[in-house]
C-alpha cells in the first residue's frame, strides 16, 4: 500500500500537471524519478526546521568558504552574482533538515544496522596471484607454502595492472566490495596463511596481510545514515512510480 507520503506527492503532481504534457515528457526523458525524490524529500523534511543559531552558522562558513567577511562584502558578492541571501540559504538550510530527518528516522537504529553489516564493512589487505591455469597456480602455491618465493617475488611475474606494480599487495578493502567467493576465502583466512580456490575463469592463490575490523566512527555513522535514507528514498520513488 502507498504510504501517506507517497499519495500527498501524487496528489500534488496530478494538480501540479493536470491538462499538461510537461508530465510525458518528464518521464520520456527519465526525469521524472529525480522530481519525485526532491518531492518526496520535502514532504519528509516538512517538519523540520533550521534555528536561528543554525541559519547564522551556515551563513558565515558559506561566505567564509567564498572569502567574504563583512555584510558589505556579503551583499557585493551576492549582487555581482544577481542572487538574493535567501537563494543562497535555501538549500543549505534544506541539507541540515535532510539532517536531520534522518537523525530522527534511523538514529537509534545504526548500531545495530551497523554489526549487522561489520562483516561487509570489515576490511582486509591481501596478497593474491591469479592466474587462468590451475597447474600454474598449484605450482606458485607449493613455492610459497615451501617458502622458495615469496609473493613480492612472484607478482610482477605472473600478475597484471596494480597487482603487478604492488607485488601483489591489494587493500585494505572491504570484504562487501571483493568478489563473494573471494570475500568468503578471506574470511576464513588467518594473517600468513596461504589459500587456494578458483573465481570465475580464475585460479587464485592468496594470503591474508591484515584483517581491520569497522568502526563505527563519527564518519561511518554518517556513512549508514545516508546509506539508510538512500534505501527508503528509492522505496518511496518506486511506489510513486505504481501509483503516477
Amino acid at each position: 500500500m502507498p504510504t501517506e507520503r507517497v499519495q500527498a506527492v501524487s496528489q500534488t503532481l496530478q494538480q501540479v500537471f493536470a491538462d499538461s504534457k510537461v508530465f510525458s515528457l518528464l518521464k520520456d526523458y527519465q526525469l521524472l524519478p529525480q522530481l519525485l525524490q526532491e518531492m518526496i524529500t520535502d514532504q519528509a523534511i516538512a517538519t523540520f526546521d533550521c534555528t536561528p543559531a543554525e541559519e547564522d552558522t551556515l551563513r558565515q562558513s558559506f561566505f567564509a568558504q567564498h572569502q567574504v567577511s563583512t555584510a558589505v562584502e556579503q551583499q557585493q558578492w551576492l549582487d555581482q552574482r544577481r542572487l538574493t541571501l535567501e537563494e543562497v540559504m535555501a538549500p543549505l538550510r534544506r541539507r541540515i533538515r535532510i539532517e536531520k530527518f534522518k537523525q530522527a528516522t534511523w538514529g537509534n537504529k545504526i548500531e545495530s544496522y551497523f554489526l549487522n553489516q561489520k562483516d561487509q564493512l570489515d576490511r582486509v589487505v591481501y596478497s593474491m596471484i591469479q592466474h587462468p591455469d590451475h597447474d600454474v597456480i598449484t605450482e606458485l602455491y607449493f613455492r610459497l607454502q615451501e617458502q622458495e618465493q615469496s609473493f613480492s617475488d612472484l607478482a610482477p611475474l605472473y600478475c597484471q595492472g596494480i597487482a603487478a606494480k604492488t607485488k601483489g599487495i591489494l587493500g585494505p578493502v572491504e570484504f562487501g566490495q571483493l568478489p563473494p567467493e573471494l570475500a568468503a576465502l578471506l574470511h576464513q583466512g588467518q594473517p600468513q596463511k596461504l589459500l587456494k580456490t578458483r573465481v570465475g575463469g580464475w585460479h587464485i592463490v592468496a594470503q591474508v596481510e591484515a584483517l581491520i575490523p569497522a568502526r563505527l566512527d563519527e564518519a561511518m555513522q554518517q556513512r549508514l545514515l545516508n546509506e539508510l535514507f538512500n534505501q527508503w528514498l528509492q522505496q518511496e520513488i518506486q511506489q510513486m512510480q505504481q501509483v503516477a
